[in-house]
């Protein structure tokens, strides 16, 4: 078998390999950081999702080390390189239903309009309860 006819090498292979074990720690690191949140809230019976409270006490730390371990850069990147696979099951649903949901478009134009309409009203009544912008 000539050089030109022979199978690519499997650097590639060994490089994801050897980036494997950084990858499983910075997964590690951030489940810990999401049980962490989820421990605190219930803890301290706070309305706040868990995971919310796992990501600033993560910002937290990140800002306290001072840089990105490079193990969480490995595991954020491969998150957010697949960050949109949830929402293909939805797109499609959208293109197989076409007819349905045109059918229903005026209503679904209407409910979205007021959750909207209810999320600002929600949102300006908790500022306001909140006492407003300290200067």
């Amino acid at each position: 078998m000539s050089p030109a006819e022979s199978p690519a090498p499997a650097h590639g292979l060994a490089r994801r390999l050897r980036r494997l074990p950084g990858l499983l720690a910075g997964a590690l690191t951030l489940v810990l950081f999401q049980l962490a949140g989820d421990g605190l809230a219930r803890l301290m019976g706070w309305p706040i999702p868990g995971a919310v409270i796992g990501m600033v006490l993560l910002w937290i730390a990140l800002c306290l080390f001072g840089r990105v371990p490079q193990g969480l850069d490995v595991a954020a990147s491969f998150l957010l390189a697949h960050l949109l696979l949830p929402l293909i099951p939805s797109v499609a649903a959208i293109t197989h239903y076409r007819g349905v949901l045109a059918g229903h478009a005026m209503a679904i134009v209407l409910i979205c309009g007021v959750g909207v309409l209810a999320s600002v009203v929600a949102g300006i009544a908790a500022y306001r309860m909140a006492g407003g912008m300290k200067s």
